[in-house]
């Protein structure tokens, strides 16, 4: 259920839209449409997630995510209008589990790396802007009590 909240909130940033109007000229500058509320149901079950959302101007801030059987809620914390990390919380008491951060390099997406609260190894990615416009990454697997960084190949 984590991960999905995880999956669903990285697509919900990835998101963008444009339009044109009814005449073929050229696509909005922008539409400032937000969602505020998401209610999702699941395939073969009945549960069903509201997810909320809170803005500050165009940046969001946090989610709140209450589900059948847990509540969850995910802080977004900005340096200039990059997201520099993400907070996961569970539970009635929102218990931080989970904390993703990133680093840039002009303003393009350099490392992410994703620490859970339990003693287990947590994971790094590298990412490298090729000039061919893709971009490369490397995982890395951290083990959190030593510091050890071992590759996925290893």
């Amino acid at each position: 259920m984590k991960k999905l909240i995880l999956l669903f909130s990285a697509g919900l940033l990835s998101l963008t839209s444009c339009s044109s109007d009814d005449n073929g000229g050229s696509p909005s500058t922008s539409l400032n449409v937000k969602p505020t509320k998401i209610v999702s149901t699941f395939s073969g079950s009945t549960q069903i997630s509201t997810s909320t959302y809170t803005y500050n101007g165009n940046k969001i801030v946090e989610e709140l995510i209450v589900p059948s059987t847990d509540v969850s809620k995910i802080k977004y914390t900005y340096t200039g209008d990059n997201i520099t990390k993400i907070e996961e919380f569970s539970g009635p008491t929102f218990d931080l589990y989970n904390t993703i951060t990133y680093t840039y390099e002009n303003n393009k997406i350099k490392t992410e790396v994703e620490q859970g609260t339990a003693a287990f190894p947590y994971g790094k990615e590298n990412y490298v802007h090729n000039a061919d416009g893709t971009v490369s990454s490397t995982h890395i697997n951290i083990d959190q009590s030593t510091g050890v960084e071992t590759s996925n190949f290893e």
